[in-house]
């Protein structure tokens, strides 16, 4: 992830540069200025085009509304910060804040961050670097790359800023990265994989004679710095990992190429089918969530979007709460509900999607969660999710033992010492600071110990320190 598209500002101007700069002029029409006549585009071209320019314009719009009130436990300094964000969009300049990273529920802008990423890497990447990594481009690098100098702005009359080069067959520019990018929301959805019997999607855990580990990690695919070092940690445990599972998001909108260099660019488990496991997320599901059915599923040997990995003892359950917008779907909840009355064992339940928070307001989201697993959360010892950028052990809450660790490689604000919101509460909340950057949280990730009937949850950060250990 470059640093320029986590910057806010230089985001959403750039959005709306783009769409003016798409409605006066068209990546796959001659360049004005040419002998040749321009052609005209087809109906459907002009239907495509149209629809873009509107998604970007409302998702321009959306942001500017976005509610900037800073929780209750902010106070009046933390209100006077909050304002000044909220001042409206200024000319394109290169502003990252060091401790904040954009990172937006939005399908459009998801996928408009992802179509910067991938052009910044083109213009940028060498063909030795390793891992997916990609070259760091200064600020004012990437603000040159994407507008061109006042000496060479050629273009029509309506270009802001002229977004862009010019087009050849070697450079096709910004504008069409940017417009084959934004067609993938008219693609729909990947087909949902369904169970056929109760016992589908069931694994095994392998014996041993001593504590079976499980490595959580979530909200980790970003292919930084961080998503690295948390990997490193996981790789050097001894004893080693014998399973890892990622409860969801590569950022942005987890395509192909986000997916094939961030993801499995990185990933610290084994291949082998049965031994890593990856959930459905939000930012998968920007782009359809093509890239996870066809290519992190069956790389992984994972069947489907939920699964069951057991033992005689416990049972580790994913869960998809993504392909459906932070809800579930019946199929899910009919299969959960006959592998949870199949016997009697200590349930631990994964998702992207959180059950509840006390560091972000409720959505509607929660509460569906709630309804579906009312009459089940007397079977579940401990759910754990990510999707908020936090590390949270809460005191029961509704019957559940909610974990958040969506720390995984996100940059993220240190969370106050008091949550904003009086309920859920609290036991204990990861506070510590990045070496590097004292304001932004660090990152990390949870290792489960199986021990017959005991399991033990430490959380660990990308230096190695473990922070807090509960056995359940």
């Amino acid at each position: 992830m470059n640093q320029i598209t986590g910057d806010k500002q230089f985001v959403l101007q750039l959005l709306k540069d783009t769409a003016s700069n798409l409605a006066v002029r068209h990546p796959e029409l001659k360049p004005s200025g040419t002998k040749k006549a321009i052609p005209l585009m087809s109906e459907t071209q002009q239907l495509e085009r149209d629809q873009i320019i509107e998604q970007f314009q409302r998702a321009y719009e959306t942001a500017q509304l976005v509610p900037t009130a800073p929780p209750p436990a902010m106070g009046k300094k933390g209100l006077k910060k909050t304002a000044a964000k909220a001042k409206a969009v200024a000319a394109p300049t290169a502003t990252v804040v060091e401790d904040v990273w954009y990172a937006p529920r939005d399908r459009t802008i998801a996928l408009f961050q992802s179509a910067m990423d991938e052009y910044l890497q083109k213009k940028s990447a060498k063909p030795s670097q390793a891992k997916g990594t990609q070259k760091k481009i200064s600020k004012r690098g990437a603000k040159n790359i994407f507008y061109l100098p006042k000496a060479a702005r050629k273009g029509p009359a309506g270009a802001k800023g002229w977004v862009g080069e010019q087009f050849d067959n070697l450079d096709p520019g910004w504008l069409k990265v940017v417009l084959e990018k934004a067609k993938i929301r008219f693609k729909g959805k990947h087909r949902f994989v369904r169970h056929t019997s109760t016992s589908d999607f069931r694994y095994q855990m392998v014996k041993s004679d001593r504590p079976i580990r499980i490595a959580l990690l979530a909200d980790w695919g970003g292919g930084n710095d961080h998503a690295e070092a948390v990997a490193n940690q996981i790789r050097n445990l001894n004893p080693s990992a014998d399973y890892v599972i990622h409860l969801g998001d590569v950022y942005y909108a987890g395509t192909e190429d986000e997916v094939k260099k961030r993801f499995f660019g990185f990933w610290p488990g084994s291949l082998q089918p049965g031994r890593s496991f990856a959930l459905n997320s939000n930012h998968e599901m920007y782009s359809g969530g093509y890239a996870y059915f066809d290519v992190t599923l069956p790389r992984l040997g994972q069947k489907a979007s939920y699964f069951c990995l057991e033992n005689d003892n416990c049972r580790l359950i994913g869960l998809d709460t993504a392909y459906v917008d932070h809800d579930f779907n019946v199929e899910q909840i009919q299969w959960l509900t006959a592998v949870l009355d199949s016997s009697e064992k200590k349930n631990i339940l994964f998702s992207h999607h959180q059950a509840f928070s006390a560091y972000e307001s409720a959505g509607g989201g929660e509460e569906r969660l709630q309804n579906w697993t009312k009459a089940l959360t007397s079977k579940i010892t401990a759910w754990f999710w990510g999707h908020e950028h936090l590390c949270v052990v809460y005191k029961p809450y509704k019957g559940i033992n909610g974990r958040c660790i969506g720390h995984g490689c996100f940059p993220y604000e240190i969370p106050p010492t008091t949550p904003p919101y009086g309920s859920p509460k609290v036991e204990w909340v990861l506070r510590a600071g990045d070496p590097k950057f004292p304001s932004r949280g660090i990152h990390g990730f949870a290792l489960l110990e199986i021990d017959n009937e005991s399991i033990t949850a430490s959380y660990i950060d990308e230096v190695g320190k473990i922070h807090y250990q509960e056995t359940f």
